[in-house]
């Protein structure tokens, strides 16, 4: 009894890393955001002055309308991106791309297992999900919001929350 268990323990485990290794080559494709531009600069702002700036006039791509009258808010994603760029060039930027959208898809699938969901479900709804998310899949600050949230529920889910449930 015990060797099928871990037989099957282990089929899920190759089940989840096909699926990860599946939608990291889904998303790897080129850098088309004509944003990451703006960010790359803002980020090396931000490196070069060590601090942020008052006014994210770089991410402010339409010169007809005045910029924003804040700092940008994702100034620590903007300096990610330019340390990539700076770390690997144009080409290593598509790959983090593709590599946070794996994580991604990895913690979506172990959240879905954590509320006992049988594998071929995790399959299904991920693939949905994917589907929904792939029109989205460009590198965005909202990338590593949807990570962040997406542990948030996996650390609720596994009873670590942030308040207990009375029942």
């Amino acid at each position: 009894m015990a060797i099928r268990v871990d037989v099957r323990v282990r089929v899920e485990l190759m089940l989840a890393a096909l699926w990860v290794v599946w939608v990291f080559l889904a998303s790897l494709g080129p850098t088309i955001e004509f944003d990451v531009w703006f960010r790359m600069h803002y980020g090396q702002e931000v490196l070069l002055q060590h601090a942020v700036p008052r006014l994210a006039e770089n991410l402010w791509p339409y010169p007809a309308l005045p910029p924003l009258s804040q700092p940008g808010l994702d100034w620590l994603f903007c300096v990610l991106v330019y340390a990539v760029y700076w770390l690997g060039g144009l080409a290593l930027l598509p790959w983090t791309k593709a590599v946070l959208v794996a994580l991604l898809f990895g913690l979506i699938w172990r959240n879905l297992r954590q509320v006992k969901l049988a594998p071929e479900w995790c399959i299904s709804v991920s693939y949905l999900v994917f589907r929904l998310y792939e029109s989205r899949m460009m590198l965005r600050p909202q990338l590593c919001t949807d990570i962040f949230l997406t542990l948030l529920v996996g650390w609720r889910f596994a009873g670590r929350g942030w308040y207990r449930a009375r029942v």
